[in-house]
């Protein structure tokens, strides 16, 4: 994944010298709602442990039906004491065995804990994470992103690599169910990493114009906006996503909603319906493993059309080792597209 911000000469802006040149996690690290993205069988031994990887999809599916049943949140509130199966089968909706089963895989994968006399209990990071009323909760993402859209597409991987054929993103959401539920559940996800950029790296005193490219719900122009006073963004977007995006941002205060507007287009595309000397910063998140490789040095020379850029910072979370579910979610793009930008050595 991919991190830019290109800055304009009409605004100083030196603060953004502090940006860091360190690899930035998803969530921030050092917050509390910081989740390292890693598996020790992975990224602890020389060798690829087989049955892991390859039983992998199961504990998966275990842990999306159990967020689509609300487990989790049925645990939670039966409280310290834990819940019993009869409760939960009452509470979930969900009785006979099926229900054991899944269980027993929640179990079996430390999602749950489950004592002597059959009382179910969430794990730590579970409570943490996968519960919904939780702060640091992202299961919303789990169950509708990774769940929903992108288990089944990448069930599609073996014949896109024969073949070399596979939709865009763009084909992909233009059908706006699929478009609404992507955007929603990434949301939550890119308010806190919003968050902890303006928090921890990235101070935007001086600046007043912002263009946000790819910005999905709005999240990162929300937050920025909130924290700068004066500012003003644009957020392009697919169209089916910028519906979506106005959606969320009537949930906003009537500041931001007056500060932020979204303008539709395909990031790919040659041409950007908005005005070469606009803006003061140009904003590119999650952009780079997106697109085809062909593409993503236009699409950073189209950041750079903002008249008289003199600075940018890109922030890159790209190893050959290590990172391990970065770069399996990088094969994703490469259902979209012949190959994808999110490669070291195009940048």
């Amino acid at each position: 994944m991919a991190f830019l911000v290109a800055v304009g000469a009409r605004r100083a802006a030196s603060r953004l010298a502090s940006l860091p040149r360190a690899p930035l996690r998803l969530a921030g690290a050092g917050l509390p709602y910081v989740r390292h993205f890693s598996r020790d069988s992975w990224e602890t031994t020389d060798d690829v442990d087989l049955d892991s990887v390859a039983y992998g999809f199961m504990a998966s599916q275990a842990l999306f039906s159990g967020l689509e049943i609300g487990v989790f949140d049925k645990v939670a509130a039966a409280g310290e004491g834990g819940c019993n199966i009869e409760a939960l089968e009452k509470a979930c909706g969900v009785d006979g065995p099926r229900l054991k089963t899944l269980l027993t895989a929640l179990t079996a994968v430390k999602c749950l804990r489950r004592s002597e006399d059959g009382l179910y209990k969430l794990s730590p990071n579970t409570a943490k994470f996968m519960v919904s009323g939780s702060k640091q909760y992202y299961g919303d993402y789990l169950q509708y992103q990774i769940g929903r859209q992108f288990y089944h597409r990448m069930g599609a991987l073996p014949e896109v690599m024969k073949s070399g054929k596979a939709p865009s993103y763009a084909s992909w959401f233009s059908d706006p169910e699929v478009a609404k539920t992507y955007t929603q559940a990434q949301h939550n996800g890119s308010v806190a990493t919003a968050k902890y950029l303006v928090k921890k790296k990235l101070q935007l005193g001086g600046i007043s114009d912002m263009l946000d490219v790819g910005g999905g719900s709005g999240a990162f122009s929300y937050v920025f906006t909130e924290a700068t006073p004066g500012l003003k963004s644009t957020v392009l977007e697919l169209p089916e996503v910028c519906r979506t995006g106005e959606s969320i941002k009537t949930q906003q205060s009537q500041d931001i909603q007056d500060r932020v507007n979204f303008v539709e287009l395909d990031a790919t595309s040659p041409d950007w319906p908005v005005s070469d000397s606009s803006f003061d910063i140009v904003l590119m998140s999650y952009i780079s493993g997106s697109v085809p490789e062909s593409v993503i040095l236009p699409l950073y020379k189209n950041a750079f059309k903002v008249h008289g850029v003199r600075r940018f910072n890109a922030v890159r979370y790209c190893k050959l080792r290590g990172a391990t579910h970065c770069q399996i979610n990088n094969m994703l793009p490469s259902t979209q597209y012949r190959g994808n930008g999110n490669n070291c050595s195009v940048l």
